[in-house]
């Protein structure tokens, strides 16, 4: 099996970090799919609110839609396990 050179380990994230998940960051960040956790909009360091003149996008929240909240998922599965809309 040939070994890495000093320049192809620092290539793929292996030499010299002193951090050995680095490489494992670089994957897991590179790329992907994964859905990320909202966040609230700031302005200025201070919250936003949501625009109430504006019913289908909330300001309040980056990216336009609320977090579903634990009570909305609960309610989801009781409509689900009965069968209701």
């Amino acid at each position: 099996m040939p070994t890495l050179d000093q320049k192809q380990r620092q290539d793929i994230g292996l030499a010299g970090s002193g951090n050995m998940w680095t490489w494992l960051s670089k994957i897991l960040s590179s790329g992907g799919d994964a859905p990320t956790e909202p966040k609230r909009a700031r302005d200025k360091g201070k919250f936003k609110a949501d625009d109430k003149s504006t019913p289908d996008v909330n300001e309040a929240w980056e990216g336009g839609k609320a977090p579903i909240t634990a009570k909305q998922k609960r309610i989801a599965a009781k409509k689900a396990l009965l069968g209701k809309k």
